[in-house]
Formats: C-alpha cells, sequence, structure tokens
C-alpha cells in the first residue's frame, strides 16, 4: 500500500527560498493551510506537494497540487572564470612565461575552490 502525504512550502519574500510549513495526510487541510497564510499575509506565495511512497521501490514520487502567490524571482548567474590549464604540462611550470607561474601558483595556493584541471 502506498503512503501519502501532504507538504505545504511557502516564502517570506519573492526572492527567498521555500520552507517547509507544514506536512500532513489531510490534503484539505494542507490546502486551506495555504489558503490562510496568503490571506493572513504570513507569506508571499505558497505551494502544496502531494508525495507518495512507492512500497516497492521505496522512492517518492512528488506532484505539485497548488502553486498561488508572488512568482519567483529568477536567481542572477555567478560569473565564473574560465578554469583552463594555465600550465597544460609540468614544462610549462618550469619554462613558461612569469605571469602565467604566478597565476597557476596564486590559484594553487588559494585552496581546492580553485583546483587546477590537469
Amino acid at each position: 500500500m502506498d503512503h501519502v502525504h501532504y507538504e505545504l512550502y511557502n516564502r517570506k519574500i519573492p526572492a527567498s527560498s521555500w520552507a517547509l510549513d507544514m506536512a500532513t495526510e489531510d490534503r484539505q487541510r494542507a490546502i486551506s493551510a495555504a489558503e490562510e497564510a496568503l490571506k493572513e499575509k504570513r507569506a508571499v506565495s505558497v505551494r502544496v506537494i502531494k508525495e507518495t511512497l512507492d512500497d516497492a521501490t521505496r522512492e517518492f514520487r512528488v506532484v505539485t497540487i497548488l502553486t498561488k502567490g508572488a512568482a519567483e524571482t529568477p536567481k542572477p548567474k555567478v560569473q565564473t572564470e574560465p578554469l583552463d590549464a594555465l600550465c597544460p604540462s609540468p614544462a610549462d611550470l618550469v619554462h613558461g612565461p612569469r605571469p602565467r607561474k604566478n597565476r597557476s601558483l596564486a590559484r594553487r595556493l588559494a585552496g581546492p575552490q580553485h583546483p587546477d584541471p590537469f
């Protein structure tokens, strides 16, 4: 037998991420709580999802049954520097131009957030 429950998520401001507000096995309770949160201005947007646990696979199937309120604000894309190899071979460290060595060593010393792609 599959187990079904409903989760209510809300966002306090349009740019925030979804936060779990409640989980219940009663669909109507989840929907009315979502409507009430919007009406009382406790949230700018709400989402109710239905999760069904498949006993055979032990996996959840998720279906959004209600989304209301302010639209999601698109997240700005973070500009990243290209991670091309500054020194494609060990010989480049010895014979390459000094700026290339300096950039490569600076990135290496900065830590694991910018590993050299060898």
